[in-house]
């Protein structure tokens, strides 16, 4: 999930010079989909009808809001086990909280340190075969036995990558790194790297990188251009990257790593990035939407029949001066099996978790979620 900060976009700036300046805007040409091209497309807001596949929340009843009792920091990814519990990353925190399917607290995962089974950097958390809870903590994995309702510490893992996202499918698991300059993958002279990684479970060997990074002439610009999330998706044996800064989606082949489609959402307002060269000196610039108007994707939710939920977060500020914003919610719904897509709703809240019979949404701040189940008739 990714956090969205207007008064950061609006000041950025990693190094700027104002005279003599070469300047590159990005996302380019290169990058982004060109729907004349096969596998490759630009979804608009044409409402479709996907009758089969309506999840609306009033066919929901309200059960529980979770995060009071607990303070919350920051909600930054949620995982549900086959038992209903649920498993919830608290950023700000660097924890895990774990509650029941009926949303009574369980026990808290982790604590903020350097130590085995300790988060300075968990970004994500996945499940593997409902036994293991892996969560994500830059140069780690802390492994976690859930198979019992007890839950305990198993190991670090440590890898030689930079992780942002991890996801599983039977017995693997998928990272996507970022840092990519400072993990050693990529050289100032490359105009690319690999992103995504496969490792067999339980032993994390390592058996495939794949995945084209965004593609630049700096080094710099390919590494911050492609940080974003991952998930798995078993129905259709696919891989689902979403960039955190571009608005760009792509999906991957579990078979064989092939990229199978390259998608972008029409008439959204990400950022610009503005690239400046001054006597061979690289420097980056946010240049934020005329309009006022910031759109961020969150992390895409797996829905029935192949199909994932892509939610935009659009704010747009109606005070300049003291960056008062005010917040909605468009959801696309996608296939995962060819990228194609149509624009589903604006009713809907932010929802990080579906399945035939519950959701889990969050509040505006990220900070409270609310399990929802389905009625019975």
């Amino acid at each position: 999930m990714n956090k969205f900060f207007i008064p950061l976009v609006l000041s950025l700036l990693l190094s700027f010079c104002n005279n003599n300046n070469e300047s590159r805007i990005h996302p380019n040409s290169e990058n982004i989909p060109n729907p004349e091209l096969e596998g490759e497309h630009i979804i608009n807001k044409k409402i479709n009808d996907f009758s089969n596949l309506d999840f609306s929340s009033d066919q929901y009843s309200f059960t529980e809001t979770l995060g009071d009792e607990r303070n919350i920091g920051f909600i930054n990814d949620v995982e549900v086990d086959k038992s209903g519990r649920i498993f919830v990353l608290d950023d700000r925190q660097q924890k895990v909280l774990v509650y029941s399917s009926e949303g009574d607290f369980l026990q808290a995962i982790g604590r903020r340190g350097q130590g085995p089974g300790e988060l300075s950097y968990a970004k994500s958390i996945t499940l593997y075969q409902d036994s293991l809870l892996l969560i994500s903590n830059r140069f780690r994995i802390e492994e976690y036995d859930i198979s019992s309702d007890s839950i305990s510490f198993n190991r670090t893992v440590n890898f030689e990558i930079s992780i942002k996202s991890i996801c599983t499918t039977n017995e693997v698991l998928y990272i996507h790194n970022l840092d990519v300059l400072d993990s050693g993958q990529m050289s100032s002279e490359m105009r690319k790297t690999n992103m995504l990684h496969e490792f067999t479970l339980p032993q994390y060997s390592h058996q495939s990188t794949f995945g084209e990074s965004y593609i630049s002439d700096s080094p710099v610009i390919v590494d911050r251009l492609t940080q974003g999330d991952i998930i798995c998706d078993p129905y259709n044996n696919m891989l689902i990257y979403i960039s955190d800064r571009v608005n760009i989606l792509k999906g991957y082949s579990l078979s064989n790593g092939e990229q199978m489609w390259k998608s972008s959402i029409a008439d959204l307002n990400f950022p610009k990035i503005e690239e400046i060269v001054t006597d061979g000196s690289p420097g980056l610039k946010i240049l934020p939407p005329e309009n006022d108007i910031f759109d961020n994707f969150l992390k895409p939710v797996l829905i029935k029949d192949g199909f994932i939920l892509v939610q935009v977060d659009r704010r747009e500020v109606v005070e300049r001066e003291s960056l008062e914003s005010k917040s909605s919610i468009l959801s696309y719904l996608i296939d995962a099996k060819t990228g194609k897509g149509h624009y589903y709703s604006d009713k809907l809240d932010r929802m990080l978790y579906f399945s035939e019979n519950s959701i889990i949404e969050v509040n505006d701040s990220f900070t409270e979620l609310e399990i929802k189940y389905k009625e019975t008739q």
